[in-house]
């Protein structure tokens, strides 16, 4: 789903730390394999794989920050942009 260019803190304000908060995303992606740079990643579980297991693809594929669900956040990879829970 592409979005005019938007700040992640304009985004998710509820969600988004002082850190991140300079950090522009230009659309959203839930599939690390259509991922393009400057999109969140939004990792959601399903039934057969964890959202988070496909993070560092998302982010290898330019993906300027990953959204998680704050049960998985301990288990997410560490990697080179935001993790928001």
């Amino acid at each position: 789903m592409q979005l005019r260019s938007m700040q992640l803190a304009e985004l998710i304000p509820e969600w988004a730390t002082e850190a991140c908060s300079g950090i522009a995303v230009n659309g959203l992606c839930q599939d690390s394999r259509e991922v393009s740079p400057g999109m969140l990643f939004c990792a959601r579980s399903g039934l057969q794989h964890k959202g988070i297991d496909f993070v560092p693809a998302a982010v290898a594929a330019g993906a300027a920050a990953v959204l998680v669900d704050s049960s998985e956040f301990a288990e997410c990879p560490t990697v080179a942009v935001p993790v928001v829970a």
